[in-house]
């Protein structure tokens, strides 16, 4: 069993903050709702201001990073299971013609769910973390991920009033 060095922990991270910049510009392109387009784009913004935070620390830390994650073996297995295919939201899965047809409740819904699997993901790895600097980056994200959960979260109730 291969397991999670906090290198790949960064590549994670990178990896889930590109794939929410790309999924959230392209919800606000197609979006013809203007407060729902601000939101996005917003949020595009905060991923990629998250994406440069890990690749100037991963940049920084270098060969420092190489070790498993985690303080025994059941914590390493869990966080290498974690990151299998298939565990997380795939957007990079999603074809881009379904991509096009999404409603704006299912985009909303499919970013609800990615922004849970990214506190899931930084909570671990913040918590499993050796190095101080990382620690404080995960621990910033994760408050952020959990500030664009809750803004998803009151942008669907809006939308299910406005509906009645």
């Amino acid at each position: 069993m291969k397991y999670l060095s906090e290198k790949e922990a960064y590549d994670v991270a990178l990896n889930l903050e590109e794939e929410g910049i790309n999924f959230y510009e392209s919800c606000a392109d197609k979006s013809k709702n203007a407060e729902s387009r601000h939101i996005f784009r917003q949020l595009a913004s905060e991923e990629r201001e998250h994406f440069d935070t890990f690749k100037k620390l991963q940049n920084a830390l270098g060969v420092t990073l190489n070790k498993p994650l985690g303080q025994n073996e059941e914590v390493r297995q869990y966080l290498a299971n974690l990151v299998r295919p298939g565990i997380f939201y795939d957007l990079k899965s999603i074809p881009s013609e379904s991509l096009a047809a999404l409603t704006e409740y299912e985009a909303i819904h499919i970013g609800i769910q990615t922004e849970k699997d990214s506190i899931l993901f930084y909570t671990e790895t913040w918590q499993n973390s050796v190095n101080s600097k990382g620690k404080k980056a995960f621990k910033k994200i994760i408050l952020e991920e959990r500030r664009h959960l809750n803004i998803l979260i009151e942008r669907l109730m809006n939308l299910e009033k406005l509906k009645k």
